[in-house]
């Protein structure tokens, strides 16, 4: 079946870009798009980072999800496979808002995680209004919906943010 993801919004291009901005990423990613994977054989070829990265994919829906048995496990495990065949980009958006954007896809990761560190803290209890953060923090709207579709742990609700429970 072809599923096409379409990103007609920017800080939608987030979740393609640091799908695969790590070699172990990008090595499970190609592995769930050619079967399904659980998280114990990924962890057991590609450690706690594979794992991980399965998290972001979940987060991000760029995986399809399923329970299945294995021979000698205990129960059912959860099990991924990509969701998309193929992705299509149709934006337009002022400059400043796609360089924004970039900056937030690239940002040096000690400098994205004392960002996700600030969102993060406003968000764990029950949630946080968007608002709430944009006034607190001084963002611009763009690169807090950039931060937080880069971020493996948070994640839009409507006008809210919260903390990822996958």
């Amino acid at each position: 079946m072809t599923r096409i993801k379409v990103i007609n919004d920017a800080p939608d291009m987030i979740t393609i870009f640091r799908a695969i901005d790590t070699h172990t990423k990008k090595a499970v990613f190609r592995e769930a798009s050619e079967e399904w994977v659980t998280p114990k054989n990924v962890e057991e070829k590609y450690g706690k980072e594979g794992v991980d990265a399965l998290k972001y994919f979940e987060k991000t829906k760029l995986v399809d999800t399923k329970w299945q048995t294995e021979e000698g496990a205990q129960g059912p495990q959860k099990a991924y496979h990509t969701f998309y065949t193929s992705v299509h980009i149709s934006i337009q958006v002022p400059l400043s808002e796609i360089t924004e954007v970039m900056s937030v896809a690239l940002m040096p990761q000690k400098e994205f995680d004392k960002w996700d560190k600030k969102i993060f803290e406003l968000a764990k209890e029950d949630g946080v209004y968007v608002g709430e953060v944009l006034e607190k923090l001084k963002l611009e709207q763009v690169t807090l919906k950039s931060l937080v579709r880069r971020s493996p742990r948070l994640i839009y609700r409507g006008h809210r943010i919260e903390v990822f429970k996958g």
